[in-house]
């Protein structure tokens, strides 16, 4: 319940522009490999997370809490609607001033009638229904790229 209850804050908080990016110098590499191992710590992780980081910079100003809501919201999905023992990549790229952040699973895929309302709060696609879940994670995640001045984009493939 208090996990729902600070999701639903921290969207309200960015929605009404009152959560403001603060950024400090992290060696985001090292910060991805750590929340990564905190996800495989999961009672359901079953699977194999490949992290790939592409011309990254060791030390990058970010905000670590905004990042954090980005990741682990994205790998979690992943985790949780791919099959057990398949592989959940993340790449992180730097590219001049802004980095690229990709998570490829291996789910069953979103239809594309289902896109357009996947960052919508509480919306929760079909295939999904079985799975737990509150259906504010991709609503976070898109709140906290704009806080970043940042873009997101699904590209999906059912099956």
């Amino acid at each position: 319940m208090t996990s729902l209850l600070n999701d639903v804050l921290t969207i309200s908080r960015t929605r009404d522009g009152k959560l403001k990016p603060k950024h400090i110098q992290i060696n985001l590499k090292s910060y991805v490999q750590q929340i990564i191992s905190e996800i495989k710590n999961l009672p359901y992780f079953k699977h194999q997370i490949k992290f790939v980081s592409k011309n990254l910079n060791t030390k990058i100003h970010l905000d670590p809490k905004l990042i954090r809501h980005c990741i682990e919201n994205l790998v979690v999905n992943g985790v949780k609607y791919s099959p057990e023992n398949s592989i959940v990549k993340i790449i992180i790229e730097g590219k001049n001033d802004c980095l690229d952040l990709i998570v490829e699973d291996n789910g069953p895929g979103i239809e594309d009638r289902e896109l357009k309302n996947i960052f919508e709060p509480f919306y929760r696609i079909q295939s999904a229904s079985k799975s737990p879940g509150s259906g504010l994670g991709l609503t976070i995640v898109k709140n906290a790229v704009e806080a970043l001045n940042g873009n997101i984009n699904i590209y999906s493939q059912v099956g």
